[in-house]
């Protein structure tokens, strides 16, 4: 075996590219392409407009190969947009289904986040606006009974989400505790 025709073959092996830039040979690419010349008649022009249709083709999908990065790109940006777009919708919606307390108060939180770039770091006893926000809260009174005897604090809020569960539940121990004492007393009166 020849040692040129080997490295050859290796480089050949090696390189998967392929020259875009050279012409495309076709099956019949030694013939001379004519529509009125002898020999061919019809099948001749319809073997030309196919071969003419193949090129064009491959000539478009090769421009649309070297666009693909920019058209991805395009595609990209377009999906941010719409996404920004969804975003604020959302927003929108948000602020729209806020009933005017909701809005007074995120205006207050603004206002007092904007107040806090001036106030001291460490704050005392004697910081008396902190004083006066702790003492205008309003006490509400005892939190609701749970079945589990939770007091309000870190654990739980005091606040009843449930289903109404837990006031049937101690609606029936309280009616079942209040039969069992009327019916010792009456065992007494007899």
């Amino acid at each position: 075996m020849d040692t040129t025709q080997s490295s050859e073959f290796r480089r050949m092996k090696k390189n998967g590219w392929m020259d875009v830039s050279a012409t495309t040979t076709t099956a019949g690419a030694g013939s001379v392409n004519t529509v009125g010349g002898g020999g061919g008649g019809e099948e001749e022009a319809d073997r030309i407009l196919e071969e003419m249709v193949a090129q064009d083709r491959q000539r478009r999908k090769e421009v649309e190969m070297e666009d693909a990065p920019a058209v991805v790109e395009g595609v990209r940006i377009e999906a941010r947009q719409r996404e920004r777009e969804a975003e604020e919708r959302k927003r929108r919606q948000r602020e729209e289904a806020m009933g005017e307390v909701q809005r007074r108060e995120k205006q207050e939180r603004k206002q007092d986040l904007a107040d806090a770039k001036f106030l001291a770091l460490a704050r005392t006893a004697d910081d008396e606006d902190m004083n006066e926000r702790l003492k205008s809260q309003v006490y509400q009174g005892h939190a609701a009974p749970n079945r589990y005897g939770i007091k309000p604090g870190w654990r739980w809020d005091g606040v009843d989400r449930g289903n109404g569960f837990e006031k049937q539940w101690f609606q029936a121990r309280a009616q079942k505790a209040r039969n069992t004492d009327l019916t010792y007393q009456w065992q007494e009166d007899e």
